[in-house]
């Protein structure tokens, strides 16, 4: 991955063949066989949390992959396979996952240092796992969320991601947290009218005295919005 700099940032990621899960497990700029292994380690450790393993691990011939990066999956019990000389074939879901995500998210964004490449992979991985339909899943993603039966007053919420690279929709349910969202818009929308006709009587006060006002004016609606969402959640 290039950064708007020209920097190369190398990503480490492993897919899950069955469940076609991702887990994005680090990017840096200087790769190294004990970078690599260390990572590998990470992720041994991750599946164990979830009591997860894998049968096999398929990786290509890159000469980061040393003997020590595949001892520490041999000695967890998975039997490592090296694809042949040249042929990204063999290896076709790895390889169509990072077309996939070059499509859909990088080749969008202007890419700076490698904190923001980090940011942005996490963020797309968790919505390549939660919410992107597969073919090979049915149009279902690897995890998918507990399903919202809906109901004929339910309405349908967007998630923006990566700023609104990428938005999701999910049924949202028509009972106490859609009351308390209807609710919170209607007193949301109240107060802006008081806050019209407050500023519309400042037209004859003094430049410096209208805009201190003002400035306070929008402290308040500011705190009033985040005061919102945090009783009924991120609103659509």
């Amino acid at each position: 991955m290039d950064t708007v700099f020209l920097q190369r940032i190398y990503v480490f990621f492993v897919v899950d063949h069955a469940t076609r899960h991702v887990h994005v497990l680090g990017t840096t700029k200087h790769p190294t066989a004990a970078w690599v292994t260390q990572q590998a380690r990470n992720l041994l450790m991750d599946l164990d949390e979830r009591g997860h393993r894998f049968r096999f691990l398929l990786h290509d011939r890159d000469t980061k992959f040393t003997a020590s990066v595949d001892a520490v999956f041999t000695e967890a019990g998975i039997d490592v396979v090296r694809t042949p000389p040249q042929a990204p074939q063999a290896n076709t879901i790895a390889e169509r996952r990072i077309g996939t995500a070059h499509r859909e998210c990088t080749d969008r964004l202007l890419i700076i240092p490698e904190r923001h490449l980090t940011s942005v992979l996490d963020s797309y991985a968790k919505h390549f796992n939660t919410h992107r339909p597969h073919r090979s899943l049915r149009q279902h993603p690897p995890d998918p969320p507990p399903a919202v039966a809906p109901t004929p007053g339910s309405t349908v919420r967007r998630t923006r991601i990566l700023g609104g690279l990428i938005n999701e929709y999910r049924p949202a349910g028509g009972g106490e947290a859609e009351r308390q969202v209807s609710g919170a818009r209607a007193v949301g929308a109240e107060a802006f009218v008081d806050d019209l006709e407050r500023v519309s009587g400042w037209i004859d006060l003094d430049e410096g005295v209208a805009v201190e006002r003002l400035a306070g004016v929008v402290t308040e609606v500011y705190r009033r919005d985040q005061a919102a969402r945090v009783v009924v959640g991120d609103l659509p």
